[in-house]
Formats: C-alpha cells, sequence, structure tokens
C-alpha cells in the first residue's frame, strides 16, 4: 500500500495509479480510506469516468448506496462510448 501511496502523491493527477489504490484499499477492507482517495480523483477530475467510477464503488462500500447509484450513472455517461469502461461501470451496479 506504500508504494502506492507514495506513486499517487508523486503524480496526483495519474488516474490509474489513484483507481489501483482505491481497489486496493477495497479489497483490503477499508472503505474510509476508499472513499477518501476516490473524492479526491472527483475532486482533481470531476467529469472523469474512471475517477466518478471509483467514487461510486467507494460510497457503495461505504453504505451510501443513493449517492452510489446516481454516481455509477454520472461514470456512464462520461465514459461514452468506451465499451469496457461501460461494461466495468455496469457490472457493479
Amino acid at each position: 500500500v506504500r508504494w502506492l501511496d507514495k506513486a499517487v502523491a508523486a503524480a496526483p493527477q495519474a488516474m490509474g495509479a489513484q483507481e489501483k489504490l482505491v481497489d486496493l484499499r477495497l479489497a483490503l477492507g477499508q472503505p474510509k480510506e476508499a472513499l477518501t482517495v476516490a473524492t479526491r480523483m472527483v475532486d482533481n477530475s470531476p467529469e472523469s469516468a474512471v475517477a466518478v467510477e471509483s467514487l461510486a464503488r467507494a460510497e457503495f462500500a461505504n453504505d451510501k448506496r443513493a449517492q452510489a447509484a446516481k454516481n455509477f450513472r454520472d461514470a456512464a455517461r462520461y465514459a461514452g462510448f468506451d465499451g469496457p469502461r461501460l461494461m466495468r461501470i455496469a457490472s457493479h451496479q
């Protein structure tokens, strides 16, 4: 976890590293920490499908179901015609 935290700190605009950090925090049973990272992602890129999907997954893990559902819909809209991203978003709903 530390090396990924350092990677995110070194490149805060790198969505891939932040998305992996959210994934890892959720896998480790750390939903509050995942929510913190995902919120920061959306603050930096509010119309990024990756950021909004990460936020939705973190919200769902934190029992914020209504907000997560809204953000999953927003993420699908931001994904446009990115088929793999749309499939990933759909699999979480």
